[in-house]
């Protein structure tokens, strides 16, 4: 019922100040009369400067992700011509933290209404969702986080951990999903989070 089939290739550089990890990797799986095909690469940075004192993060992952059901092909689920990830960490000898992390890729696909048809027997409207192959993308998803921890030794037993994160700090409106009015002539926008500011301490004794 299920047979999956793959194979990856791995390149990993390392040294006092560099890391540097490349993969290729490809992928068929068979699920029932089902198929999937997914090919794809992925390059991964990491950068300690000034004595670790800035960490910087950054990778790029491709993935082309196929699937056929009953002789139709269309984009699979993490289909994506760009994921890209990254982050930049300061690190203080006082014992504070600051770092900010960045999240951009490309936007999901997913099926749209094309057509609805009114059920007077049932008093609603079905919809019909365009063809599996006949996908569209939802926009670019962009998120931007910014941390900041601080700790302070109050005696060799007790310390006293400082921390304010802010998710999303430009509250940037990305797209989760579609939905639609009740007779499905308006596509209606489902967001996910929007800014999230929290913060806190921590004692450690």
């Amino acid at each position: 019922f299920y047979q999956s089939d793959q194979v990856s290739v791995d390149y990993t550089f390392e040294n006092n100040v560099a890391e540097i990890t490349a993969a290729l990797f490809a992928k068929n799986t068979h699920i029932g009369d089902d198929e999937e095909e997914v090919y794809g690469s992925e390059i991964f940075t990491k950068l300690r400067l000034f004595k670790n004192q800035i960490v910087v993060q950054a990778s790029y992952t491709f993935i082309n992700a196929e699937r056929t059901s009953s002789g139709v092909t269309f984009p699979a689920k993490y289909d994506l011509d760009y994921f890209v990830r990254g982050s930049i960490e300061y690190n203080h000898p006082s014992n504070l933290s600051i770092s900010t992390i960045v999240m951009y890729r490309q936007g999901t696909t997913y099926l749209p209404v094309i057509n609805a048809i009114y059920e007077p027997d049932l008093d609603l409207y079905n919809p019909e969702y365009s063809p599996m192959d006949d996908q569209e993308r939802l926009p670019e998803y962009l998120k931007i986080d910014l941390s900041i921890s601080k700790m302070w030794p109050v005696s060799s037993e007790l310390s006293i951990v400082g921390f304010a994160n802010v998710s999303n700090i430009f509250d940037q409106r990305n797209i989760r999903s579609k939905t639609y009015n009740y007779d499905y002539t308006e596509p209606i926008n489902l967001f996910y989070g929007k800014r999230t500011i929290y913060f806190g301490a921590l004692v450690m004794f």
